[in-house]
């Protein structure tokens, strides 16, 4: 059911004794992939499968438990502690950070910050709001007994900045989000545990503690600080971020280390005996094992070798796995929103560009999706329909209930919108001034998109706008769509982002965003983003974003696709999971992985 064969000879041990650099202490050797607050650990939420002995589970509970990772997820690429742009919607950009390192901010199911599961106690608002005084626990130490300090936390943020500017040797993922860089400042210590970033103006300091301060995990300085040029430090990380078993990789703060490493076969961490955190490991050995398939997924669930399956991108399983004697199926919102991102680049995939542009096309393409039949056909209801950029599953307070459905699924109104601005149907395809109205969707093969993408296909025909399905693995569509470069190639892709807890469109929606991949522009948008992340009152920040919002659901900077839940199959003897989840993107294995007899 794997993808290869571990042999000896490309399994990479790592607890076997190996040189230290000189400020390193311990024998624990750590692995982590850093993740901004955008998608600190996205794919590791979405991917939860877990393997253990082969045997029904155990009455008594495992000492170890293997989540299993399958394609287009399986991790090839390792980075730390800057998440490139390359890789920054993959599990290369974020498997692995819950277990190696803890975030500065934990973000709760209730859209606020659980502090009792963040590094920091609180944050201190003044001067203004320009000034963001974070303060740190003292209890918290790496896995050498060192205690996590400020200067943790100012190098984290000093990267951050580096790489996000345009010279930057390794682009950050989340450039544009939270106001990085142009907003900040400053990042200085104050004391040990005391850090102060300064705004280069007042901002709203919702809008900034969950998008730009959420983005900072704590880095041991004391093994990442090479360089006192900024140039020169993010090479050498791009260097060593492929690099698992260097000895840089050994101090963490997470509640599991890295023992051994086979790539695209398992990657195998053991409970950290220094782990800071309040809920120690109850598992001491945590395994995640590379799956070809979907199918293998089920089968190993089948056979009771796994205890924790993922249905997300295999829901044709979902009937079957509610029959598994030994599990349940747990369903779990995310706050994330679905789309088809559009590609507004005049060297677009064969010019289509040019049609995307007009959003009177936009509109008439998104009267075609039917939303509500996808969720029903493909999904099993088990959804709901987005119309903008922030998810309306509760408690999300941001969400305006007010706002209706702009272009609800009618094909009959696409098409006279279209008709209305001079096309005509010529043998069953949209033609104006001697072009015909054809586009192109390029997606992920064999990731449960194909059953959407000819939903779509064969309603937009119904309109008279053609469309050609393109697959490609999932691997291949990323480096397209994120590449400039690579513009050429693409029109149109089906994708999710999140921004946490505070949906703001920073890195979505204005030009420079990092997650703006097709280059979408509109002065009003930017207008709108910078005044809703500005300075404000209560009241006046509320009305500023939802005038945002209501913007971004009628301009169509993208279309909206229905969001579909995540859905897992869980052994009955591990508990801890509804109550470790959250939707925005965070996970801690300590708490999660928790089995009783």
């Amino acid at each position: 059911m794997r993808a290869q064969t571990r042999s000896s000879s490309d399994a990479l041990r790592l607890d076997a004794p190996q040189p230290l650099a000189p400020t390193e202490e311990g024998t624990n050797l750590e692995m982590m992939v850093k993740r901004a607050a955008l998608v600190v650990s996205l794919a590791l939420a979405l991917l939860l499968t877990a393997c253990g002995s082969p045997s029904t589970p155990s009455a008594r509970g495992p000492t170890s438990i293997t989540i299993g990772v399958s394609p287009p997820f399986a991790p090839v690429t390792w980075w730390a502690p800057v998440v490139p742009a390359t890789a920054c919607y993959s599990i290369s950009g974020g498997l692995f950070g819950p277990d190696t390192y803890r975030v500065l901010l934990w973000t709760g199911k209730n859209d606020t910050i659980d502090y009792a599961r963040s590094i920091a106690s609180r944050i201190s608002v003044r001067n203004h709001d320009t000034e963001y005084v974070i303060h740190l626990k003292p209890e918290w130490h790496w896995s050498n007994g060192k205690p996590i300090t400020s200067a943790d936390v100012v190098y984290d943020a000093k990267l951050i900045l580096a790489a996000s500017e345009p010279s930057s040797p390794l682009p950050y993922c989340s450039a544009g989000l939270g106001g990085v860089p142009a907003d900040w400042k400053s990042v200085a210590a104050d004391g040990a545990h005391t850090v102060i970033v300064t705004t280069t103006h007042p901002v709203n300091p919702t809008w900034f503690i969950y998008t730009g301060l959420a983005q900072l995990i704590p880095i041991p300085k004391q093994v990442w600080d090479r360089y006192s040029n900024m140039t020169k430090e993010l090479a050498w990380i791009k260097q060593v971020g492929s690099e698992p078993g260097n000895p840089v990789y050994r101090v963490i703060d997470g509640p599991y280390r890295l023992v051994q490493w086979t790539n695209n076969v398992d990657w195998i961490f053991e409970a950290n005996p220094r782990f800071s955190g309040t809920h120690k490991p109850t598992i001491q050995r945590i395994v995640y094992d590379f799956e070809a398939s979907p199918a293998s997924m089920f089968l190993g669930l089948r056979k009771g070798t796994l205890q924790i399956g993922q249905m997300m991108t295999a829901m044709d399983y979902y009937k079957p796995a509610l029959a598994l004697k030994n599990y349940r199926v747990v369903g779990e919102p995310v706050c994330l929103f679905s789309y088809l991102m559009l590609n507004f680049r005049p060297n677009a995939y064969h010019g289509e560009s040019s049609f995307l542009n007009h959003l009177y096309i936009r509109q008439a393409l998104q009267y075609g999706i039917d939303q509500r039949g996808i969720l029903r056909t493909t999904m099993h209801g088990l959804g709901v329909v987005d119309n903008g950029p922030v998810p309306p599953i509760p408690p999300n307070v941001f969400y305006d209930k007010s706002m209706p459905q702009y272009y609800p699924f009618n094909i009959a109104k696409g098409r006279s919108l279209l008709e209305a601005h001079g096309w005509r149907l010529v043998n069953g395809v949209m033609e104006k001034n001697g072009r015909k109205l054809e586009l192109t969707i390029l997606y992920g093969a064999g990731q449960g998109l194909d059953n959407a993408m000819q939903i779509i296909q064969a309603d937009w025909r119904k309109m008279g706008v053609e469309t050609a399905l393109q697959a490609e693995d999932e691997g291949t569509v990323y480096s397209i769509t994120s590449t400039p470069s690579q513009s050429p190639k693409w029109a149109i892709t089906p994708g999710s982002a999140g921004n946490g807890a505070y949906p703001s469109g920073d890195a979505d929606f204005l030009l420079n965003g990092g997650s703006n991949w097709g280059a979408y522009s509109n002065p009003t948008m930017t207008r709108l983003i910078q005044r809703s992340d500005a300075a404000c009152s209560p009241r006046q920040c509320t009305t500023r974003f939802y005038a945002y919002e209501k913007f971004a659901a009628q301009n169509l900077p993208l279309l909206w696709m229905p969001n579909q839940d995540w859905l897992y199959v869980v052994a009955k003897n591990v508990h801890g999971f509804q109550a470790n989840y959250s939707p925005y993107n965070l996970y801690t294995p300590d708490n999660l992985l928790s089995v009783s007899p």
